[in-house]
């Protein structure tokens, strides 16, 4: 989907689309080092792509809002901070992230498919530990970066009440009302209506607001 950075674009904003090997090929913890490695890279050359390096936003949408989500929060709490490409100099927090229709309660999803392509075992019985881990709500503390949620209440995918949960958590811990949850009202995953340009600006507003600030 390109409508995102189409509207960044417009806005003066620099994107870029951050990949991660997919299984078989990997399973966790890479994609979650590849992210926070890219985030390196990216402030290492701030200068020769024309990027602030304190005003950076991480955006995903389902699997990668849970990647997104666990790659800026681990920053906080000191989990998976190797660095692919040794720039472990350069902080891989994101200055703000946003997160979309995102998969927050990993300890809920413990069926084949997730063992088998998530985390690459045959089955969770000696993956307690790291299943809670990769629960990016597990990783909230109060120096949380702000977040901008949005999840369809119509969902057949992931339950919006993952993205309820999280941002309770965020609420407790931090303390602060300045982070956005929305509910969309029959929304379905990925729903066509929230790459709209007027829904995708909601983002780039959420960021410039919290860069004013």
């Amino acid at each position: 989907e390109f409508e995102p950075f189409l509207a960044g674009l417009k806005r003066g904003f620099i994107c870029v689309s951050l990949g991660y090997t997919l299984s078989p090929a990997a399973h966790y913890p890479q994609p979650v080092l590849e992210i926070k490695s890219a985030i390196r890279y990216l402030r290492r050359n701030a200068s020769k792509y024309g990027i602030d390096p304190d005003r950076m936003v991480l955006w995903g949408g389902s699997a990668g809002a849970h990647l997104a989500a666990l790659a800026a929060m681990s920053c906080d709490t000191g989990y998976l901070q190797r660095d692919l490409n040794g720039d472990c100099e350069y902080s891989a927090k994101p200055n703000v992230l946003a997160l979309w229709y995102g998969c927050f309660a990993m300890e809920k999803m413990k069926d084949i498919w997730m063992a088998h392509n998530f985390m690459g075992v045959e089955d969770f019985s000696k993956s307690e530990e790291d299943i809670r881990l990769a629960n990016p709500i597990n990783h909230i503390t109060d120096q949380a970066c702000p977040v901008f949620m949005q999840h369809g209440t119509a969902d057949r995918i992931v339950d919006y009440t993952q993205s309820t949960a999280f941002y309770k958590r965020l609420q407790e811990t931090t303390g602060r009302k300045t982070d956005i949850l929305e509910l969309l009202d029959g929304y379905d995953h990925a729903d066509a209506r929230m790459f709209l340009e007027e829904n995708i600006n909601k983002v780039y507003d959420f960021a410039e607001n919290t860069f004013s600030c």
